[in-house]
C-alpha cells in the first residue's frame, strides 16, 4: 500500500508543480474526503481537463510513465500501477467525461465547487460532494458506496448528471492493435493501443491484461504467434529488421507478432503476415507445428520477454520480390539454405547477425526438415 500512496504522491507533486488542473476521483478521493486509508486500493484515477491533456501527457511520459490509451481513455502506468486518466470536456455548462464503453455528464458546479482531500500529510484536489456521490453510486465497494450516500448534497446538481452507455460495447475500440503518434511541443510521443493478456508460467490467464510496453518491461509472460516460411529448395525465410528498438538490422524469424487480448494465434499469424510483408494467406495456408515456451532476457535493455509462442509452418515457392514491407518492421528478407544457416548459427561471428534465439533456430530446423522430407 505504501507503493501505491507513493505514486498518488508523485502525481499530485507533478501536477501542481506543472500548473496542470487535476481532479483525484474514485477511492482515493473519498479518502481524501474521509481523511484517511480506508481499503486497500489497486489503482489511481485521476481527471484532468482538455486544455491541459497535452501538457499532462508530456510531464507524465517524461518522468517515465507510461503513457497508453485503451479505447475513449487513456492509462498510465508506472511501478505495476495502473492510473485511470479520465478528460474533462468543457461544454457551455456541463463537464463530459468519456472512455471506452460510457459517457457521463456533469454540471460545472461539482469540480468548479472542489475539496481539498487530505491523507496524512499529503493534500490533492477532489470534486465536490455531488462528484463524490456519483462515484459512490458506481462503485462496487460497499465501503465507499455506505460512506457517500452519506454526504451531504445538493440534490438539484447531483440529479442534473447525465450518465448514458454506449449502444453496442462489443464495438468499442478496445485492445485494438494500433498506435497514434502525437506531437507535443515538438516532442513524438507513442501512445499505444496495444494490450496482451497476461498468463501464468503454465500459460493460463490470470484474467489481467497490460500494454505491449509494460509486458516487455515486466517480464509478464503472453502469447505470441511466428510463421516460419519455407521452399521447396530446403530454404527459410528470414526477415532483416529495421530500425526497431531492439535489435535492428539482425536476421529474426520469418513473421511474428503478439496475440493482443480478445485474438486467436491463428487470426493473429495471418494478420501479421499480411501486415510485415503484404501476403494475403488463408487458414489452410498455415501448418501449426506447435507451442513453445520462450524467454529472451535482456537486462541492459530492461527488456523481458517471456512467451508462450503459437507456431505456424507456411511453405512459399514464388518470387519474393512481390513483397511489400511494413517500413517500421521490416528492412528486407531473404531465403537461406538450411545447411548454411546451421553453419551460420553455429559460427560465433556469424551469430552475431541473427536476433539470439538460440536453439529455436535448430527447433525450427529440424521441423522443416521433417516437412522436407530431408534426411542429411
Amino acid at each position: 500500500m505504501t507503493k501505491i500512496i507513493t505514486l498518488l504522491k508523485e502525481i499530485v507533486e507533478l501536477c501542481e508543480t506543472n500548473n496542470i488542473k487535476y481532479w483525484i476521483i474514485g477511492g482515493f478521493a473519498v479518502d481524501g474526503k474521509r481523511g484517511y486509508i480506508s481499503r486497500n486500493h489497486s489503482d489511481i484515477d485521476i481527471c484532468f481537463h482538455n486544455l491541459h491533456q497535452n501538457k499532462a501527457l508530456e510531464i507524465f511520459f517524461n518522468n517515465n510513465f507510461i503513457v497508453t490509451r485503451q479505447g475513449l481513455k487513456y492509462v498510465f502506468y508506472k511501478h505495476d500501477i495502473k492510473i485511470d486518466v479520465f478528460i474533462l470536456f468543457d461544454k457551455i455548462k456541463y463537464y463530459e467525461r468519456k472512455r471506452e464503453w460510457f459517457e457521463a455528464s456533469f454540471p460545472k458546479e461539482i469540480f468548479n465547487d472542489f475539496q481539498i482531500g487530505k491523507i496524512g500529510n499529503l493534500n490533492f484536489t477532489i470534486p465536490s460532494n455531488e462528484g463524490l456521490k456519483y462515484y459512490g453510486s458506481k462503485t462496487k465497494y460497499k465501503k465507499d458506496k455506505l460512506y457517500t450516500e452519506k454526504l451531504p448534497i445538493n440534490n438539484n446538481i447531483y440529479s442534473m448528471i447525465f450518465y448514458n452507455e454506449f449502444a453496442d460495447y462489443k464495438k468499442s475500440i478496445k485492445n485494438v492493435e494500433l498506435k497514434e503518434i502525437i506531437v507535443i511541443n515538438s516532442k513524438i510521443i507513442e501512445i499505444e493501443y496495444e494490450f496482451l493478456d497476461v498468463l501464468d508460467e503454465n500459460g493460463k490467464k490470470i484474467g489481467k491484461s497490460k500494454p505491449l510496453t509494460q509486458v516487455h518491461r515486466d517480464g509478464s509472460w503472453h502469447k505470441s504467434s511466428h510463421v516460419w516460411i519455407y521452399n521447396s529448395k530446403g530454404e527459410i525465410l528470414f526477415q532483416k529488421r529495421s530500425k526497431t528498438t531492439f535489435f535492428p538490422g539482425l536476421l529474426d524469424i520469418s513473421i511474428g507478432g503478439h496475440i493482443t487480448s480478445g485474438k486467436k494465434s491463428k487470426e493473429t499469424a495471418i494478420r501479421e503476415v499480411e501486415e510485415e510483408i503484404g501476403l494475403k494467406i488463408k487458414n489452410k495456408d498455415l501448418k501449426k507445428i506447435g507451442t513453445k515456451k520462450m524467454s529472451l532476457i535482456l537486462p541492459d535493455l530492461n527488456f523481458y520477454n517471456n512467451e508462450f509462442i503459437t507456431i505456424y509452418l507456411l511453405k512459399f515457392d514464388d518470387n519474393i520480390s512481390s513483397f511489400r514491407f511494413q517500413d517500421e518492421e521490416v528492412k528486407s528478407v531473404k531465403f537461406i539454405p538450411i545447411e548454411k544457416l546451421k553453419s551460420d548459427l553455429k559460427n560465433p561471428k556469424l551469430y552475431k547477425k541473427f536476433v539470439p534465439h538460440g536453439k529455436y533456430y535448430f527447433y525450427i530446423i529440424e521441423k522443416i526438415k521433417k516437412e522436407l522430407q530431408i534426411n542429411y
